[in-house]
């Protein structure tokens, strides 16, 4: 899909060179090329870099975008007649298309995805994966003195309390398909902790400053604080859902500018109710549903006895997420992102500039980093060390220990720092990785391909190239950074991969 933005002055989706050169050629792709939605509009609207629909609809179709999403392409019938673009032209574009239609099956007799019954959709075993997908893509992040998991048995008094308590909005995420069946938060608590008594708050709105002055704001936080007040345990289910994080929500306001964050905090509104909550209960777990980065700040942070990043985790991602507070599912998932922290430098949005940027140019620490995630057992990495190599590719093994009493799955992960005098380089850089599940007390030696694709470096020109540097590589089960090092408390094996 052909972007919005131009690149060194042409309009991505009409590039004479990133596309027919850099894509057809140079990576020898060989699917078809379709625009992102409105971006052939754009050319010619506020680009500016032609004139006219049919234009734009020249310029791409001659830079081999094949599909225009949008209206831009009704043109194409004037660029023709204006001898603008050629039958050959067409032709091309018609032919990648239909080739993928024919991979497709789309014109057998029996058509491997348009004949898909009604049968299939929504059927059990779609749901049992969703449910174990949800599960396995859960974070836990913070576990003050192993606080979970909890007794599934308990009859505690258990308050659930924030926006995202009850939000269906919440486990759809964007772009999203229907369900038959929803488990909010709420709603999996309920199932799970049977012979718990539970109370549910919403507290407060997602983000919406103006409640602060309104009485229905006060009688929403009021009943939250109370509820959090009387229980033994609250779980505060915050964070964001699709009308606040998006595309072109159209929703602005002193947090999101349709749909862009301005801001790397919870939105106020929940940090009020958070630090509330926190003042009356002193057993708080954090729940964060959310697609992005989000600090909850230092008060409540320090107070909450485990935080964990469910995401938007599918329709029945309530349930996913009290079964691993109950400690049916231990978590495994890791963190696909930087959770900086609140008042963290980010570059200017508009810079596309990497300096500063992810796990890999990030400047100071991290709150929580690319690749950390917690578990209810602990990890043992030892021997580990370069097994072959070929022009390809490396293979490294370690052995990975479950040293504690429960069974678990870990994520190992191999990330390779190298250094290069000619360009800038990563700090480092996960190259490869592969999940094992180990019994309590179990050893295993994991063997890891890394495809020498991870280990050029990038000229100036956009060229992959062996670097003049060393290469060191780094196995565990996190990222080789000071902070992860210390969340998990210890540190990466290190390979130093000889020259020659």
């Amino acid at each position: 899909m052909g972007a919005y933005n131009r690149l060194n002055g042409e309009p991505c989706c009409s590039h004479s060179y990133l596309i027919p050169q850099i894509l057809r050629k140079d990576w020898n792709f060989d699917g078809y090329v379709v625009s992102d939605c409105g971006a052939l509009k754009d050319i010619y609207k506020f680009h500016q870099f032609v004139e006219t629909r049919a234009q734009a609809a020249a310029v791409a179709l001659k830079s081999t975008c094949d599909l225009n999403c949008g209206d831009t392409y009704d043109a194409l019938v004037d660029a023709y007649e204006q001898d603008l673009i050629s039958e050959d032209d067409i032709t091309v574009a018609a032919e990648n298309l239909f080739a993928i239609r024919y991979r497709l099956g789309e014109f057998e007799e029996t058509r491997p995805y348009s004949d898909i019954g009604y049968d299939m959709i929504d059927s059990k075993e779609h749901k049992e994966l969703n449910l174990k997908t949800a599960e396995q893509c859960i974070i836990l992040l913070e576990n003050k003195d192993n606080f979970l998991p909890l007794d599934k048995n308990t009859n505690k008094r258990i308050a659930v309390v924030g926006p995202n308590s009850l939000a269906v909005t919440a486990l759809e995420g964007n772009y999203n398909g229907y369900a038959s069946e929803y488990v909010t938060v709420a709603d999996g608590i309920r199932r799970v902790f049977g012979n718990a008594e539970i109370s549910v708050e919403k507290g407060c709105n997602y983000c919406d400053e103006y409640l602060n002055h309104w009485s229905g704001f006060q009688n929403m936080i009021s009943d939250g604080i109370a509820a959090a007040a009387e229980a033994d345990i609250t779980i505060l289910a915050l964070g964001l859902d699709r009308t606040i994080e998006g595309e072109d929500t159209g929703f602005n306001d002193d947090y999101t500018a349709s749909g862009d964050k301005r801001s790397l905090c919870l939105p106020a509104t929940q940090q009020k109710l958070a630090e509330a909550v926190c003042d009356v209960c002193d057993n708080v777990i954090v729940v964060l549903l959310c697609g992005s980065s989000i600090d909850i700040d230092e008060k409540v942070r320090s107070h909450a006895k485990a935080v964990l990043q469910a995401w938007y985790p599918g329709s029945l991602g309530g349930l996913a997420l009290a079964n691993i507070l109950a400690g049916d599912v231990n978590p495994s998932a890791k963190l696909p992102v930087t959770i900086y922290k609140g008042n963290h430098d980010m570059p200017d949005f508009e810079d596309y500039d990497m300096k500063g940027r992810t796990y890999r140019y990030i400047n100071g620490d991290a709150l929580y980093p690319f690749g950390f995630g917690l578990s209810y057992t602990s990890y043992k990495y030892n021997k580990a060390k370069v097994v072959a190599e070929d022009a390809e590719k490396i293979i490294v093994s370690t052995e990975v220990e479950n040293a504690g009493d429960i069974a678990g799955k870990e994520i190992v992960q191999v990330y390779a720092a190298y250094t290069d005098s000619r360009v800038a380089t990563p700090h480092w850089q996960l190259c490869s990785l592969k999940p094992v599940l180990l019994e309590a007390g179990k050893k295993e030696v994991v063997s890891l391909d890394i495809d020498r694709y991870w280990v050029k470096a990038v000229t100036t020109d956009g060229r992959r190239v062996d670097p003049d540097g060393e290469i060191v590589f780094y196995i565990g089960g996190h990222q080789p950074d000071a902070v992860s090092t210390r969340l998990l408390g210890y540190s990466c094996l290190k390979i130093e991969l000889q020259k020659g």
